[in-house]
């Protein structure tokens, strides 16, 4: 899919990956902020925040950072439920993170569900991440002090209806489930062919 390569700062990222790790799982952000604001906090070396991605609401895709290089965007494991997390292990050295543009409690548009599945698909084939609740997750399983990505957007990164179904947990009932649903159901169907699995974390051209 298409995408548009943005310039961030050299302190919100490490170049590689520690330990010779690789991604193993897709982190799901919503933090706030329009495209321009992001854009901002990325280039600001004082925040140390960065995702690899950002899906604007009408579903256009901006590209920060290679997918085998460390972007800080999963931080802190705070009372964690997420059943891939590794002890003693940042995150960050084995997640990939998307941010999507907006407030966590903020409806999702079709277009940036739909743009959210189709990559969540894509880098899923290329770097060989299955596509189920474990590997596809919310920021606030990591840390769960934060509202990332909130209440709609759970909903709505159900991958899009087509492609990248996500039901709720049981601990989240009370969250609508037609937009995580989506998300997952569609990135499923929009999986590239498996031929494409053999270019697992293609790189990137570095920005600084």
């Amino acid at each position: 899919m298409e995408k548009t390569r943005i310039a961030c700062a050299a302190s919100n990222f490490l170049v590689g990956r520690p330990l010779g790790m690789r991604p193993q799982a897709i982190v799901l952000h919503r933090t706030g902020g329009t495209v321009e604001q992001i854009r901002v906090r990325f280039l600001d070396g004082a925040t140390t925040i960065l995702a690899h991605y950002v899906i604007a609401k009408d579903g256009t895709v901006f590209q920060y950072v290679g997918e085998q290089d460390t972007a800080f965007h999963a931080g802190l494991a705070i009372n964690s439920t997420w059943t891939g997390l590794k002890p003693n292990v940042n995150p960050n050295f084995y997640t990939l993170g998307i941010e999507l543009e907006g407030s966590p409690d903020d409806p999702v548009p079709d277009e940036q569900s739909d743009a959210c599945a189709a990559l969540v698909a894509e880098v899923a084939a290329r770097c060989n991440i299955p596509i189920d609740e474990d590997h596809i997750v919310l920021h606030s399983e990591i840390r769960a002090s934060r509202n990332c990505p909130g209440t709609a957007s759970r909903a709505a990164i159900s991958f899009s209806g087509r492609c990248c179904v996500r039901a709720p947990r049981p601990r989240s009932r009370r969250l609508a489930k037609s937009t995580f649903s989506r998300i997952r159901t569609s990135a499923r169907v929009c999986r590239p062919p498996r031929r494409e699995l053999s270019l697992c974390c293609a790189p990137a051209a570095r920005h600084a």
